[in-house]
């Protein structure tokens, strides 16, 4: 069988993305299956859990989707890497427990965070090349530690999600050094775990994985692995790497001074370095790359992908494709959006003093008041001010060039992930920007750049950057257009002062505002990333047809009991008892009332078959934040047929024959 395929699985943060390349004709089939990050109890909206379970699942069905697709049989695919989210926590016990597994959007470990940056400061930069963040390792060791004393005894290993998916799939436990730089634990300097640093935070070495090199065959799938994902035991795995790092990897961006953005949830710019670059300020961090004898200097611009979602889904509800209507609307405005300035999902982050992710958009009846359309120009100024960001996090980035032998390329910028789609956005950037953006036909960078890794290690290319240059050379380019220049340099100074004038000006007062919604507890059952709890739990004491009971069994799991013909009403400790773990409540006469509430974490709300509900105690439920549904008018058939019944009784005259 010719195994010309290589395989690239890219964990993500919104989901799991599977890419197959054709080695030979360098064609691809990609797929993906979405995931969620379940809000963490006790956290206070900071942390969130990553199910590992759901990891495992979604994985097998995006391969066995993507080889559907393709149209082949597992047999013929070579080999597979990993590219998964920076950032991401595993702590595992011997048995391979999970006793900490969390994204990188978590951010529990603060206080730790703080703890770390006091006591280690600058010298952390210089030898990590990034200041203390909530998001590494380090700091959410430290967090278990506090939360469960001793605990780190048990600790068998500590990596990322894509390293802990590396040995399910083969039983080898290693990391490479771009994930590594991810810890907050690794050595700028050397390919290496910091173990002074290890050894001054009392961290037991042996939890630290071995360090392999990307592109490294780390062996062939366990028989389990390979069943679950649809491939054979003869397919090699090869190690990837961090999601951005390969994103640079599948776009070409390997060489000295080339720099890219990785446009997806969030907006990292990076500059390639052959030696290593710190921001001795700790604004911009530096790591390693995929590609041996590489670095990168690192300046984010937020969670601009993240933003535009949101804000696609608030103009364009119900849509399926919100985010390409939005492009769409954007496309129709002109320069300057008609007087409007966003810096909405547009940042220059300072990763060494992190703040709340603010956006301001200006608005005035004036700018638009006669235009019959003006949500184009809402759209446009979202678009123009993420294309301002992404211009000013380059331009920040040659501050710690300067005396360096690293020097930006100066005409020339990659945008990959997924903004990279709109061509709408490449133009605009590249206006804005005043430089020639070039566009890999593969969206899917991460992913293409792990089935890269996967060559190498298969030995279809000598090393990363031949790979990279055999596929990346096709793309789409846009260039600045003059006509637009004197507009644009206009609209890039303006968005600066708002940027600048935000910082000590509306953005103290907004913050105040969100900060009581965004730290309180969220509801198990769905947090401000629309977490959802599995399938619901419900118990009916109503008295229900059968049709209306399948209909709800198409929704969530039942248990029917009638009050009629269970001859019971629940209340009290009873009705505690029976609606212990689940979600649902639908009842006609069971007494709700606070005390019950309280012992009933898990409920979600609770549906009373009467017109009115008077056997729940709604305002106990509406401050536990649990809804109550009623059926207002339910009974209004009955009553009418009860009326058209006495007259039929009266003009028969059955009172008068009933006394007789």
């Amino acid at each position: 069988m010719n195994k010309q395929w290589l395989m690239g699985i890219d964990l993500g943060g919104s989901g799991v993305r599977c890419l197959l390349l054709d080695s030979s004709t360098r064609s691809t089939v990609e797929c993906a299956q979405p995931w969620r990050f379940s809000p963490a109890p006790g956290t206070f909206g900071t942390g969130f859990d990553l199910d590992l379970d759901e990891l495992w699942r979604t994985v097998g069905a995006a391969s066995r989707e993507a080889l559907l697709k393709a149209g082949i049989e597992g047999g013929q695919v070579a080999a597979l890497a990993i590219s998964a989210m920076r950032f991401s926590t595993v702590v595992v016990d011997a048995q391979g427990k999970a006793l900490l597994a969390v994204p990188n959007s978590d951010a529990r470990a603060a206080g730790e965070c703080f703890e770390i940056a006091e006591q280690y400061g600058a010298a952390l930069v210089r030898d990590t090349g990034s200041p203390a963040l909530p998001l590494h390792a380090s700091a959410r060791l430290r967090w278990l530690q506090n939360q469960q004393p001793g605990s780190l005894e048990n600790v068998a290993s500590v990596y990322g999600c894509g390293e802990w998916l590396v040995e399910q799939l083969t039983g080898v436990r290693a990391i490479d050094p771009s994930q590594g730089s991810a810890s907050g634990l690794f050595s700028l300097h050397e390919a290496d775990w910091a173990w002074d640093l290890v050894d001054e935070m009392a961290l037991p070495r042996t939890i630290f994985p071995p360090v392999v090199t990307s592109g490294t065959a780390l062996g062939t799938l366990t028989a389990t692995a390979a069943d679950h994902l649809g491939l054979s035991t003869e397919t090699v795995v090869g190690m990837g790497g961090g999601d951005t790092q390969c994103s640079l990897l599948g776009a070409g961006t390997v060489e000295r001074g080339q720099c890219a953005v990785v446009a997806g949830t969030t907006a990292p710019v990076q500059v390639v370095a052959d030696t290593p670059v710190i921001d001795d300020s700790g604004a911009m961090i530096a790591a390693h790359h995929v590609v041996p004898g590489r670095w990168v200097l690192e300046s984010s611009g937020g969670p601009m992908g993240f933003s535009i979602s949101t804000l696609a889904r608030i103009l364009f509800p119900g849509s399926t494709q919100a985010e390409a209507q939005l492009f769409a609307e954007a496309s129709r405005s002109e320069t300057g959006a008609a007087g409007m300035l966003s810096t909405f999902g547009a940042d220059l982050m300072n990763m060494g003093a992190p703040s709340m992710p603010m956006g301001t958009i200006t608005l005035s009846h004036m700018g638009c008041s006669d235009d019959p359309q003006p949500r184009r120009h809402l759209a446009r100024a979202v678009v123009e001010g993420c294309a301002c960001a992404v211009k000013a996090n380059r331009d920040r980035l040659e501050g710690p060039l300067a005396g360096t032998a690293t020097t930006l390329q100066a005409d020339t910028l990659t945008l990959c992930g997924g903004l990279s789609r709109s061509d709408t956005f490449g133009q605009v950037l590249a206006d804005i920007a005043d430089l020639e953006i070039a566009v890999p036909e593969v969206w899917q960078t991460s992913a293409l750049g792990a089935a890269l890794c996967a060559g190498v290690a298969a030995g279809t290319w000598d090393d990363l950057s031949a790979a990279s240059a055999a596929i990346s050379a096709s793309r789409r380019r846009f260039s600045p257009r003059e006509e637009q220049r004197q507009d644009c340099d206009q609209l890039y100074a303006s968005w600066q002062r708002l940027r600048q004038a935000a910082e000590t000006g509306t953005d103290p007062v907004a913050v105040d505002h969100l900060l009581p919604r965004v730290l309180r507890e969220p509801d198990t059952g769905a947090g401000a990333h629309g977490a959802a709890v599995g399938r619901l739990d419900a118990l009916v004491t109503a008295a229900f047809g059968d049709a209306s009971l399948d209909t709800l069994r198409n929704h969530m799991d039942v248990e029917y009991a009638s009050f009629r013909e269970a001859h019971r009403l629940l209340t009290g400790p009873d009705l505690v008892r029976e609606l212990q773990g689940r979600q649902v409540f639908v009842t006609e006469v069971d007494v709700v009332d606070a005390a019950a509430l309280k012992e009933l974490p898990d409920l979600r709300v609770v549906a009373a078959c009467r017109g009115d509900a008077v056997n729940v105690d709604v305002e106990a439920c509406t401050a536990f934040g649990i809804p109550v549904l009623f059926a207002p008018g339910r009974n209004a058939v009955a009553v009418a047929d009860l009326a058209v019944g006495f007259m039929i009784s009266l003009a028969r005259k059955l009172p008068d024959a009933s006394q007789f």
